[in-house]
């Protein structure tokens, strides 16, 4: 009779990662459905404060995204607004991002929403 061995350290870190993979996707997948002109126009209106739970749901996902997929709003002179990509070395600086302005510090959040939205439709069609 062979005895099997001991799952590694490596082996179930590889598992792990697998699975929350998985796990991103899926919930991607969920997410996706969710998104739809009347989710979008609830936050232009209101991109700050209590939200419906479809709305709650997306933006904590957001929320739990690694720092290389975040975006920051950089203040200009002026006191408009510019959204900025997070670069994935800390000690680079964050990259322009296409060069949208925002008068309004709502309009900006808005912005950055829009655009975590176009990467989550994105980021598994390509």
């Amino acid at each position: 009779m062979s005895e099997m061995a001991a799952p590694s350290a490596d082996d179930q870190t590889d598992r792990d990662v697998v699975y929350r993979a998985y796990f991103d996707k899926m919930t991607r997948t969920y997410l996706r459905r969710l998104v739809d002109d009347g989710l979008i126009e609830e936050h232009r209106r209101r991109p700050v404060g209590r939200h419906s739970e479809a709305l709650g749901r997306v933006l904590a996902y957001f929320r739990r995204l690694p720092a290389s997929r975040q975006y920051l709003l950089h203040r200009l002179a002026d006191g408009r607004y510019r959204i900025m990509a997070m670069t994935r070395a800390a000690r680079d600086r964050p990259e322009d991002g296409e060069g949208a302005v925002f008068d309004t510090l709502e309009a900006a959040y808005h912005g950055v929403f829009l655009r975590k939205v176009k990467d989550l439709m994105e980021l598994d069609n390509g």
